[in-house]
């Protein structure tokens, strides 16, 4: 039992308790009356023997009736109510999961039929958090205080600190959920931001550490322990500035899901009409089970197929926590995967369904909740139209590019620009309808941000030969090199993939070095640097081939066309296949339209009531996010369409598919400890963190009652 106002109640009680046993302590005083008859002159005697200040305390029902009614009053005075523990501290941290596994349907153990969900039951349980709470009291102004914050993979202060219950139970049951993944470690540094500062003395200078609290933080966590991050966690451990992190475990662990954890789809090279689909799929069932997935194309069912899983294994794991040593009982997933082979030369959006068989009852275990997490149930892919490379070089008349380009198989012939025309091309509407361009020998100027004119990358996929862009897509030349051969390279790379460097020897190159933080990594390496680098940023994707190939012996090898034709095949890749046109729960869209292009909208799987209106720079580079739902976002814009686009009367449509696609995600079993860098701490027994009952009303009840009972007796005795 903890007394919420307990100083209040003392005091109370040291002022009316003494006070009741006085007025029966003291006589009362008789006034004189004159009377004409001796026959009460006994009483009058009697009447004289008390009029001593004080008498004898004398059993009195009604003395301990008023007794009883007062402690009770005084009880309710200090606000008991029965808990499992008291919250330390003044300042609580409320905290709560609204990742994907929370919307699984298993939060209330007691009662499987009713498919609350984690998130739901974790909001009761917060909501008892808060009605324990302390009060502001007689003496003590300011009652417990407390913030909440909502977090999945970001965290968002949903209340800042107050003593005001009800605000603290709007911010509350103002949670929603997402599709997105956990992280808990921004919201605890979040948690950790709004608190004092420990203040310490350091050469006469007072200094505050943002890094330590002043007390430590004292946090209510309700989550599953889905945390991938937790073992990064440091809590302080110091006395007098101990963090303390009380875990509210939701979920039941006897639950399992199957979910879509990958899907993506590849067209053949030489017969693009072809795709494959590949799913991959994971059970946390510890019985066998088997589950059939459906695909649909545009909404009209192509195949059925049936995945069978065995059972997912489980580990013990000893842990040593704050209440001794535990075993921990870990889940390992059982993977799976099929493929779907479809024909379709337009785009299409493919949407991959799980239907399960119906739950039935297991011996000796009850009900089977069955699949608990539907969000993982859906896969959504985005499929671009069937189309081989296009292809613009920039270049004056490179006999083995030209030889190459003329090689391969590409929808159009490659166009070639001069050196002379190159800049006002690569700054018309023209340029985005190529899939990658090759500068050879050339670089083009762009705008720095302080409006300078410089030599650098625009936006776009590129292939640069005989030449080094500055950083940050780029290196830094610091002059002539060296002449000499390839010394190492990566053999593995999707690029150098069967392309020989052993014979490649180069009279000259360049002196190159990749800046510290840069996006570039080198794939080959000569005696003066890097000699072929890649890298990525949101709007760019560039290889770089810092040697020139005329004044080597390169050309001369087939290696040369091999590694031509996979450099532009592996840059165009990431912007035809799927994974240019997908993203997760979490993350930002970012996608890049024709220059030009105007009105962009992009509709959520939520609908047209959900649209919302961007704003395309310059570069026709878009940004949205975070994304916090699965499901189809469709953009459109006015404005020419880029090679993979649809158009629908007349506008421009993309889509982009949003799964969850997180295997940690999708493994809902809960986890009782949670392991952090610098100490285990285990989840509350639901019954210790059970419901909070407040006592007080009863007792005032009570009081109520024993009055009731004391005014019936006076009167009895007063008529006797």
């Amino acid at each position: 039992m903890t007394f919420l106002s307990l100083n209040t109640a003392l005091i109370a009680a040291a002022v009316a308790v003494p006070t009741l046993f006085i007025l029966y302590f003291l006589k009362l005083r008789r006034r004189d009356l004159e009377v004409s008859s001796t026959l009460l002159w006994k009483k009058a005697i009697e009447d004289l023997q008390a009029n001593a200040p004080f008498q004898k305390l004398r059993n009195n029902i009604l003395l301990i009736l008023q007794l009883l009614a007062l402690l009770a009053g005084l009880f309710a005075l200090a606000q008991p109510v029965i808990t499992s523990r008291s919250l330390e501290g003044k300042r609580q941290i409320i905290m709560i999961d609204r990742s994907a596994s929370m919307r699984s349907t298993d939060g209330d153990e007691k009662d499987p039929a009713s498919k609350r969900t984690r998130l739901e039951v974790a909001k009761q349980r917060a909501l008892e958090v808060v009605a324990s709470l302390a009060e502001p009291g007689l003496l003590d102004t300011e009652g417990d205080r407390a913030m909440v914050i909502a977090f999945d993979t970001r965290a968002d202060i949903i209340q800042t600190f107050t003593d005001s219950k009800a605000e603290l139970r709007r911010a509350i049951e103002s949670i929603q959920p997402t599709d997105n993944p956990t992280r808990f470690d921004e919201a605890f540094r979040l948690a950790r931001a709004h608190l004092p500062k420990r203040k310490q003395l350091e050469d006469g200078n007072v200094t505050l550490h943002d890094e330590l609290t002043e007390g430590g933080v004292a946090v209510q966590l309700f989550s599953d322990g889905r945390l991938p991050d937790i073992d990064k966690l440091r809590l302080q451990n110091d006395t007098g500035n101990r963090d303390e992190l009380t875990y509210h475990l939701m979920g039941d662990p006897k639950s399992w899901n199957i979910g879509i954890i990958t899907m993506r789809a590849e067209r053949q090279y030489d017969r693009p009409e072809k795709a494959s689909v590949f799913i991959s799929l994971q059970s946390t069932s510890t019985t066998p089970r088997s589950v059939d997935v459906q695909l649909s194309v545009e909404g009209n069912v192509v195949a059925i197929k049936n995945v069978a899983f065995q059972a997912a294994k489980t580990k013990q794991v000893p842990f040593v926590t704050d209440k001794g040593e535990q075993l921990e009982t870990v889940v390992e997933p059982e993977s799976r995967g099929v493929v779907f082979e479809i024909e379709r030369r337009d785009a299409a959006v493919l949407v991959a369904t799980l239907i399960h068989p119906e739950p039935t009852s297991t011996a000796g275990a009850g009900p089977d909740r069955g699949d608990v997490l539907k969000t993982d149930d859906l896969g959504y892919l985005a499929l671009p139209p069937a189309r081989q490379l296009t292809v613009a070089a920039v270049t004056d008349g490179n006999l083995w590019l030209r030889i190459g380009l003329e090689g391969m198989r590409l929808s159009r012939p490659a166009k070639l620009i001069a050196p002379s025309a190159a800049q006002v091309f690569l700054d018309s509407p023209e340029a985005a309808e190529y899939d990658v361009v090759i500068l050879d020998r050339w670089l083009p100027t762009i705008t720095d941000d302080k409006g300078k004119s410089v030599q650098g990358l625009p936006p776009g996929r590129w292939l640069i030969i005989g030449a080094a862009p500055p950083p940050p897509m780029g290196l830094d030349d610091l002059g002539p090199g060296k002449s000499g051969v390839a010394l190492n390279w990566k053999r593995d790379h999707a690029i150098l993939r069967g392309v020989q460097l052993d014979d490649l020897t180069f009279p000259e190159s360049r002196t190159t070095e990749i800046k510290p933080g840069s996006p570039m990594i080198s794939l080959a390496d000569g005696p003066s640097g890097p000699l072929i680098v890649e890298g990525s940023d949101l709007t760019r994707r560039a290889v770089i081939v810092t040697f020139n190939p005329l004044v080597s012996n390169w050309p001369l090898k087939p290696g040369s066309l091999i590694f031509l034709a996979k450099a532009l095949d592996y840059l165009a890749r990431d912007a035809t296949d799927t994974a240019a046109l997908s993203a997760t729960p979490g993350q930002t869209i970012t996608q890049r339209l024709p220059r030009g292009s105007s009105g962009v909208s992009l509709t959520p799987p939520e609908g047209n009531n959900a649209k919302v209106t961007l704003v395309a720079q310059p570069s026709g580079e878009i940004v949205y996010g975070p994304i916090k739902s699965v499901g189809i976002y469709t953009l459109t814009w006015d404005g020419q369409p880029a090679g993979g686009d649809t158009v629908v009367n007349g506008t421009p449509r993309r889509a982009i598919s949003v799964n969850l696609a997180d295997p940690f995600e999708s493994d809902i079993t809960p986890r009782s400890i949670l392991s952090t860098a610098s100490r285990v701490v285990s989840a509350e027994a639901q019954s210790e963190s059970g419901t909070l009952r407040r006592l007080w009303p009863w007792l005032l009840l009570g009081m109520l009652g024993v009055l009731v009972l004391e005014w019936w007796v006076y009167n009895r005795k007063v008529a006797l």
